[in-house]
C-alpha cells in the first residue's frame, strides 16, 4: 500500500510543488513580460521621439537649404537683372552717342553739301568766264588775223600804188651822147 500511496502522493506533492513554482515563474515571467513591453513601448516612443526629432532637424534643414537656394537664386536674379539693366543702359548709351554723331554728320554733310554748291556755282562762273575769255581771245584773234591782213592789204596796195606811180619809176638811163 505503501508504493499506492507512494504513486499518488508523490506525484500530488510534486504537482502542488510544479503549481506553486509555476504560479510564481507565471507572475515572474508575466512582470517580464510587462517590463518588457513597457521597456518596448519606452523604445518605440523614445524611437518616435528621435524620428521625430529627425523630422523636424530635417525640415529645418530642409528649410534653411531651401531659404538658402532662395537666397542664392534671387542673388543670381538680382545679377542678371543688374547685368542686363547695365546692358540696356549701355545700348542707349550706344544710341545717344551715335545719334549725336549721325546728327553732327549730318551737320557736316550738309555744310559740306553747301559748300559743295558754292564750289559747283564757282566753278560754272569760272567756265562761264573762260568761255567769255575764249571768246573774247577768239575774237582778238580774229581782229588782229584782220588787222594783219588790212595791213597787207594796204602794204599790197601802197606797193601797187608805188609801182604805178612814176615817182617810183627810174628815169631811163641817159643816153650817151656819140663818140
Amino acid at each position: 500500500m505503501k508504493a499506492r500511496i507512494f504513486y499518488i502522493v508523490v506525484p500530488i506533492v510534486l504537482m502542488v510543488a510544479f503549481l506553486f513554482f509555476h504560479g510564481s515563474e507565471k507572475q515572474r515571467i508575466i512582470a517580464d513580460e510587462e517590463a518588457k513591453r513597457v521597456a518596448k513601448d519606452a523604445e518605440e516612443t523614445r524611437q518616435m521621439k528621435e524620428k521625430a526629432e529627425l523630422r523636424e532637424k530635417a525640415r529645418v534643414e530642409a528649410e534653411k537649404r531651401d531659404a538658402e537656394r532662395k537666397a542664392e537664386e534671387e542673388r543670381k536674379r538680382l545679377a542678371k537683372k543688374k547685368e542686363f539693366d547695365d546692358a540696356i543702359k549701355a545700348i542707349e548709351n550706344d544710341r545717344d552717342r551715335f545719334t549725336a554723331d549721325l546728327n553732327q554728320y549730318k551737320q557736316e554733310s550738309a555744310d559740306l553739301e553747301k559748300e559743295l554748291d558754292a564750289l559747283r556755282e564757282k566753278r560754272q562762273g569760272v567756265s562761264r568766264s573762260l568761255i567769255e575769255m575764249n571768246k573774247e581771245i577768239a575774237q582778238a584773234m580774229i581782229a588782229r588775223n584782220t588787222a594783219e591782213l588790212e595791213v597787207h592789204r594796204y602794204a599790197e596796195m601802197v606797193a601797187q600804188k608805188a609801182n604805178e606811180s612814176s615817182l617810183t619809176k627810174l628815169p631811163p638811163p641817159p643816153t650817151t651822147a656819140a663818140k
